[in-house]
């Protein structure tokens, strides 16, 4: 019995890590075309956890179909079109702690960075790979962060001014907030509680063996 009441508390007091937000955007939505001259302004890219800005959706063929969840990707260039940045941002609606993403090059060898930035715009951490132009070994990269507080993210390129082409995809990223324990520690604590006052109830009114039970309360 000692060993049964001590194994009911010990559960009780097993606490259970609180889950984590985990959100996957990946731009396959909606049909998309293949080239950055198809179109004549950037894709934001928005839902209730995040807004992308900087670049267009294109279909996975103009990076030799390299996106990791198909048909499309996010790109974004400083040539051929006038319209983009050269640069790729997304804003949280609430503080990430980590961040992951595939990156996928272009035209022309070069490195590119993740940044995650705090609620004042600093710099909390950072992830940069060097991959190879696009077509060859090499040519997609992964990045990812953690820390507290992301509010903020940009995907760089370190090549040449006028020669940046690249794109992203497969973002997946965790909320700092954690969802209250309630579900977990409270009912299984609950749950123990409730055990004990059956084996305390059967104890103090435990009826010896061999003896007439007269009735029976319903």
């Amino acid at each position: 019995m000692q060993k049964l009441l001590c194994l009911l508390l010990l559960c009780g007091s097993v606490i259970i890590p609180a889950a984590s937000f985990a959100t996957t955007v990946n731009f396959d939505a909606n049909p998309a075309t293949g080239l950055f001259t198809d179109k004549t302004a950037q894709d934001v890219v928005t839902n209730t956890a995040v807004t992308i800005t900087g670049g267009v959706i294109l279909d996975q063929g103009k990076f030799e179909g390299a996106a990791t969840t198909n048909p499309n990707l996010y790109a974004t260039t400083d040539f051929l079109v006038p319209y983009l940045p050269a640069v790729i941002t997304g804003v949280f609606n609430v503080p990430v702690s980590f961040l992951q993403l595939d990156v996928f090059n272009g035209l022309f060898g070069g490195s590119f960075t993740l940044t995650g930035y705090g609620g004042a715009g600093e710099v909390l951490d950072t992830d940069t790979v060097s991959l190879a132009a696009f077509g060859h070994p090499g040519f997609v990269g992964h990045l990812s962060i953690s820390g507290s507080g992301f509010t903020a993210f940009s995907v760089r390129s370190g090549q040449t001014l006028g020669l940046v082409d690249f794109g992203i995809d497969t973002v997946n990223f965790t909320s700092a907030s954690s969802v209250p324990e309630t579900s977990g520690t409270l009912t299984l604590m609950g749950l123990s509680l409730a055990a004990l006052g059956v084996l305390a109830s059967r104890r103090t009114h435990r009826i010896p063996e061999g003896s007439v039970v007269a009735s029976v309360a319903g």
